[in-house]
């Protein structure tokens, strides 16, 4: 005889009389599930103007929190934290502003350096050539590109106040995840299915290896540069070293076509003003140690260390991703290519261990 506990049927059934109904215990609440949802969409649509910084503030927080766990170990989180937000904004904003005024200050002298190509060309051609190829048509779009430009910035004052918001809910967005990131880190593990461990691991290393890649290593290669065109320069006797070698570090950042453009354009420039010097020294030591030593050889050897993405594809992302969506297109693009890859990598896992199973 069973003198304790009733048995499990008639203890289900007591407590249906007592309840009225006996409702068993789901794995999901689904109307939780459901609201939540909808509280995210919400907040979404609703902060959308904002997205850019939140985007580029979380990718900058991956990057950043293995400093902010070394850190973390000497002094308390929220002091390591600090010190890393402070430590990026004081860098970027003495990089962007040096930047924009050595670009402003030298705007004039690379339209000057446009004319001169322009009038080159001109002169190579014949009375029926020029005819054909409306040169002055040229002429008048690169004017009019150095006009837009300096209405631009006019017009992006009048952004201030925005911008200053978006600047300061990226420089928000970094210190809060460098603190928490850890934690919520834990708790998004902890609802990943056991079988799915795997596979949800190689989701996150591609997130963080392609952040980092194109964080760390293009901005690592942009700066490289600029300190390999620095003497470049100097010996090509251009003047405006500095000029040249900020706009070889920026045109680094993208990789296979930026430094070759500059190259490019600056023998073309040599020609025109029959330099030859000028020319034999862009051929021969311009673009092997400018240009090709930092993409070619250093850029492939930094990235392949955390992301095998062929060459093709990481130049197809930055420039599909940036034509779709703009400059965030330059963190996405390579992002979701990427993830495109690891899915890829995981689909043909599964689905072989699915064959082998069956016909073992």
């Amino acid at each position: 005889m069973n003198h304790g506990r009733p048995a499990p049927s008639l203890y289900i059934h007591r407590k249906r009389v007592c309840t009225g109904m006996y409702i068993p215990r789901a794995r999901w609440d689904l109307f939780i599930v459901a609201l939540t949802a909808i509280i995210v969409t919400c907040a979404t649509i609703a902060f959308w103007p904002l997205i850019n910084p939140l985007i580029v503030g979380i990718s900058v927080a991956v990057v950043l929190m293995p400093l902010q766990r070394r850190l973390s170990e000497v002094v308390a989180p929220w002091i390591s934290s600090a010190v890393i937000t402070i430590s990026v904004f004081v860098i970027g904003f003495l990089l962007i502003v040096t930047t924009l005024t050595i670009l402003s200050q030298n705007a004039g002298y690379l339209a000057g350096m446009i004319t001169t190509i322009i009038e080159w060309i001109r002169s190579m051609l014949s009375g029926e050539f020029t005819a054909l190829i409306p040169i002055n048509a040229f002429q008048e779009v690169f004017s009019s590109l150095i006009t837009d430009i300096q209405i631009g910035i006019i017009n992006a004052l009048a952004l201030v106040p925005m911008a200053i918001i978006k600047i300061i809910i990226f420089f928000l967005t970094v210190y809060f995840l460098l603190i928490t990131g850890d934690r919520i880190w834990q708790d998004i593990l902890g609802v990943v299915p056991v079988r799915s461990m795997g596979s949800f691991s190689l989701y996150s290393r591609t997130v963080s290896d392609t952040l980092y890649s194109i964080l760390v290593v293009h901005i690592s290669i942009a700066f490289i540069t600029f300190f390999l065109a620095l003497p470049f320069f100097w010996l090509l006797g251009y003047d405006h070293v500095l000029f040249f070698s900020i706009l070889s570090a920026l045109f680094a950042i993208v990789p296979v076509l930026g430094p070759v453009f500059l190259i490019l354009f600056l023998g073309v420039y040599a020609l025109a003003i029959g330099d030859w010097r000028a020319l034999a020294l862009l051929a021969l030591i311009g673009y092997p140690v400018v240009a090709g030593m930092p993409d070619l050889f250093l850029r492939p050897i930094l990235m392949g260390q955390r992301v095998e993405i062929p060459p093709v594809l990481i130049f197809m992302a930055f420039f599909g991703g940036m034509a779709v969506m703009g400059v965030m297109g330059f963190i996405l693009g390579p992002l979701f290519v990427a993830l495109l890859l690891a899915g890829y990598r995981i689909m043909v896992k599964e689905f072989s261990q699915t064959r082998n199973g069956g016909s073992g």
